[in-house]
């Protein structure tokens, strides 16, 4: 199962990224974006969405941008998108296909720029929640990080699992708050351009302030493990 998104107009037209794991995608025009705009761009914020991929779930977050982002015509803050989808922003639109098959996307019209619609600001998020939930494995630890621990953190149950990542729940030592601590799995740990996609991850967190994303809180290295801790979400 892969995600691909296809930019269908705009001055990128033809471009695509495609994904087959779990990934954060930002577009705008700060040079940290993965799909980055043109600087003088008037209809694109620095930070203008972000698309958390993990097919095949595909999740859009806008970034508080001041002209806003358009899902299939509509101003959004938050939406998972479908098959078919069409993404807006500007003049730029970005088509999302989920696996091999295109031939149910959705027809719709696509606004342009100087429609009113397109500098509506968001609306009221259509998820019944801002953030992913995950479901709590318990059992053994499909990572092999048995016995692990990174400084001043008791590891507790694994609550999600990726290609790349671990994410563990487990309690700050020095005032007992819970958080997540995602760790990069040891079968992948001694690939540099694997460490480097994991810090990249890392680095967007970093700069993302947005009510719908948890906060990064700490990062590091224990015996060799890359590794990160974020606000815990329960649910």
């Amino acid at each position: 199962m892969h995600i691909v998104l296809t930019v269908i107009a705009g001055p990128h037209i033809g471009q695509t990224y495609s994904f087959d794991r779990h990934e954060h995608f930002l577009v705008g025009r700060a040079k940290l974006a993965h799909f980055r705009l043109p600087e003088k761009d008037p209809f694109f914020s620095r930070l203008h969405f972000m698309i958390e991929v993990n097919p095949p779930a595909c999740r859009l977050l806008d970034m508080k941008s001041t002209n806003g982002t358009l899902v299939n015509g509509q101003p959004v803050e938050a939406a998972d998108l479908q098959h078919g989808d069409l993404i807006q922003a500007g003049d730029t639109v970005l088509r999302v296909t989920i696996g091999n098959d295109e031939s149910d996307a959705i027809p719709v019209t696509v606004v342009r720029s100087s429609d009113p619609l397109a500098t509506v600001p968001p609306s009221t998020s259509l998820l019944s929640s801002p953030r992913l939930s995950t479901t709590e494995l318990r059992g053994s630890d499909p990572a092999g990080l048995s016995g692990w621990k990174p400084p001043g953190y008791a590891i507790g149950p694994i609550v999600g699992s990726g290609g790349m990542g671990v994410v563990y729940r487990a309690r700050r030592e020095a005032d007992h708050e819970l958080v997540a601590v995602k760790a990069i799995k040891p079968a992948i740990a001694g690939n540099h351009a694997e460490c480097q996609r994991f810090l990249r991850e890392i680095e967007i967190l970093r700069q993302l302030d947005h009510p719908y994303i948890v906060k990064l809180l700490d990062s590091g290295s224990a015996d060799g493990i890359l590794y990160f801790v974020m606000e815990y979400v329960n649910g």
